[in-house]
């Protein structure tokens, strides 16, 4: 457990706050990822993609992820043999009755599930009432929602190919927001 500087449904946490409490730099870009870890809702492929996506990005990227289960548990685990540099990207903090305000402290969210029959998940409400963009894939109604394919999308969408996202596209679009300032003010 990590405690934060926001523990009441009052609170504004502000990303500099967040990276303050989390060590780190107060430049990073700030992707929050929440729900159940399950592996369907494509918390492996967002954790390659913010890892791929700091090899190449000019503002340092973290993946802020909310939620416990079994495909977090095995990433933990994963993480733990990597370097530091590699667990400074990713930060699981579990379950939090502040997610929330965690989310909204965030710069956007992410969302690349491929679980069959997905509505509306958490992350991207989340993150639509903060109004953060979003990085997700258009599948089940995500993408209706998010208005992927519109003039006034409210974020930038990752393809399915065979069956899992694009890890390349969410390297492409976290590259994107994190480093073109009016892009993301656009969003």
């Amino acid at each position: 457990y990590i405690p934060l500087p926001c523990n009441s449904s009052t609170s504004n946490l502000t990303p500099k706050a967040l990276c303050s409490a989390l060590d780190l730099s107060l430049e990073t870009f700030l992707v929050s990822y929440s729900g159940r870890g399950i592996s369907s809702k494509g918390w492996g492929y967002s954790v390659e993609a913010v890892i791929k996506a700091n090899k190449i990005s000019k503002r340092p990227i973290a993946l802020i992820g909310l939620g416990a289960g079994e495909a977090l548990d095995s990433i933990h685990d994963q993480l733990k043999l990597q370097s530091n540099s590699v667990m400074q990207q990713i930060k699981l903090l579990g379950f939090r009755s502040n997610a929330p305000e965690i989310a909204a402290a965030c710069h956007c969210a992410m969302m690349l599930s491929y679980y069959p029959g997905e509505t509306l998940n958490l992350t991207l409400i989340e993150s639509l009432m903060a109004g953060k963009p979003s990085i997700a894939t258009a599948w089940g109604a995500m993408g209706e929602v998010l208005r992927f394919g519109y003039d006034d999308p409210a974020g930038l969408s990752v393809s399915i190919s065979n069956g899992v996202p694009s890890v390349s596209d969410a390297v492409t679009a976290l590259t994107r927001l994190a480093n073109d300032e009016d892009l993301y003010n656009a969003m």
